[in-house]
């Protein structure tokens, strides 16, 4: 291989992992959308899109990264069981919707089959959940810990840790106003003694324009901030 072909070959690779990058982006956008519903037609799409980018990512994962192997399996194909494990979950998103009719004897089912069986006609949060991660103890043996580990993300949707309420804040919000606005009249009488009433209410305009500023900015800045951080440690 001459160096222009070394350097067609970097660059190749280059661009599949900046792809594989986008991708795995847009994936977690996805999967982050999939724990803040609970309507089942739109978890459906969205597992429906997750498996679709994890085809994706499975496509182009020997050119971004070679030929990895993980459990004694290639890697892209375990990116490719773990797409068709998410489309087959959206399936019983949707069957929840119209629970389908046992199609056989349950004595007929593997333990597994049983499993899909059951999350198609199960729509509680918690039981789901609980299937789910049965689904992924059952396969494992068989698919591998790559492959399988995305019934545990999903799972996890199922229990989306719970959001603040924008008025979580409020009930604290009036005292800390009223004790804020105290101690900046007990400022403002300390540096001009006997202040007017005009000086006075400027006092207190400037104390609760600075408290409600403050709010604004905490709530548009610092908290988004500190969930993502949240987010990012937690997962």
């Amino acid at each position: 291989m001459n160096i222009t072909e070394i350097r067609a070959a970097r660059r190749e690779r280059r661009d599949a992992r900046a792809e594989y990058d986008r991708y795995s982006n847009w994936l977690n956008t996805v999967l982050a959308d999939l724990a803040r519903t609970r309507h089942r037609e739109t978890r459906a799409w969205l597992l429906e899109t997750a498996s679709d980018l994890t085809d994706a990512l499975a496509e182009i994962h020997t050119a971004a990264w070679g030929a990895e192997d993980a459990d004694g399996r290639p890697v892209a194909a375990s990116l490719g069981t773990s797409a068709a494990l998410l489309r087959q979950v959206a399936a019983t998103e949707r069957a929840v919707i119209a629970p389908p009719s046992w199609p056989a004897p349950l004595a007929d089912y593997s333990v597994g089959e049983r499993l899909w069986v059951d999350l198609a006609h199960t729509a509680d949060p918690v039981l789901r959940a609980l299937i789910l991660r049965s689904l992924r103890d059952v396969l494992v043996d068989d698919l591998g810990e790559t492959a399988v580990d995305v019934l545990h993300v999903v799972a996890d949707t199922e229990h989306p840790r719970p959001q603040a309420p924008d008025d979580e804040r409020a009930w604290f919000l009036l005292p800390r106003v009223v004790i804020a606005a105290g101690f900046t009249l007990i400022a403002g009488a300390l540096v001009v003694p006997s202040p007017t009433p005009a000086t006075a209410m400027l006092l207190l305009a400037a104390a609760l324009t600075a408290i409600v500023g403050g709010e604004a900015a905490w709530d548009r800045f610092a908290r988004p901030r500190l969930a993502t951080r949240k987010d990012g440690a937690d997962r």
